[in-house]
């Protein structure tokens, strides 16, 4: 029962951002795999990408990113901070574009998200979560500058997102950073309805055999993507659900055993005493 209650925890827990209905099609990384030249990477013309992909509509929402939501970001990063205590602490960072927060479903608590109609957004500005507030011990973080270290990165605050899960549940939450930059975006993530999925998906590989014509059409569910990551710990709670299946058969016949013997036993005790009768 345990195992079961941790496994239904880890199916329902709110992980921050909305995991259904999204699904993940790794059309920048195809391209750019197909690829040697940067300057004609499909990701330098990401919008032109998410208007073709959003035509359909059974697509409500697009963005595109680098690394999977739900699987680990980046390698850690070392970010010098303004601030006291913790001045430099290694982090994951994402780079996205300013569609992530809305399609993923992702509240920002404070601030407010990217925009492409402020060009600073796109060299200066960073959005944090909330553990990274916390351990850097801002207690204003709106406008603190920090700096990604060997990157020559720098960045201003300029929201907080509620803190989410961009890893597995067995990992606790630790300080992450987003900048809007989608020149290296490998995924476009796609809000769909369930509403004639079949001719929503068929639009998705027309519009993926447009953009990368060398490459299989692929596409995954975010939520499937996650469960993934849980696939050994459902294995453990059916092998226990089997064991202990096993334990209460193999206790059951004892007890039958035990409760027939005692029947037995009184049995000959009751036919004693009426022989003395």
């Amino acid at each position: 029962m345990t195992v079961w209650r941790q496994v239904n925890f880890i199916r329902h827990k709110d992980l921050g951002f909305r995991r259904d209905h999204l699904i993940v099609l790794p059309v920048f990384l195809s391209h750019r795999e197909s690829r040697a030249d940067r300057s004609e990477y499909l990701a330098a013309r990401y919008p032109a990408v998410k208007r073709a992909f959003l035509e359909h509509p059974g697509v409500e929402k697009a963005t595109a990113y680098t690394f999977p939501e739900g699987m680990g970001l980046s390698r850690l990063r070392l970010v010098r901070s303004e601030g006291e205590g913790h001045d430099e602490v290694y982090m994951p960072l994402q780079q996205a574009d300013e569609d992530y927060l809305d399609t993923f479903g992702m509240k920002l608590v404070e601030g407010r998200n990217f925009s492409v109609a402020t060009r600073s957004d796109f060299t200066d500005a960073v959005i944090v979560n909330e553990a990274a507030v916390k351990q850097f011990g801002w207690e204003e973080p709106l406008g603190k500058r920090f700096e990604v270290v060997f990157l020559e990165r720098q960045g201003t605050v300029i929201g907080v997102v509620e803190d989410y899960h961009h890893e597995s549940l067995e990992r606790p939450i630790g300080p992450t950073a987003i900048y809007m930059r989608f020149h290296f975006c490998s995924y476009l993530s796609l809000r769909v309805r369930s509403e004639n999925f079949s001719e929503t998906v068929d639009h998705l590989e027309e519009t993926w055999n447009r953009f990368v014509p060398n490459r299989l059409f692929r596409f995954w569910f975010v939520d499937e993507q996650i469960d993934s990551l849980y696939r050994e710990d459902r294995r453990l709670a059916q092998l226990f659900t089997v064991f202990a299946s096993l334990a209460i058969f193999v206790a059951c016949l004892g007890l039958f055993g035990l409760t027939a013997y005692t029947v037995e036993q009184r049995t000959k005790e009751i036919g004693v005493r009426f022989s003395f009768c």
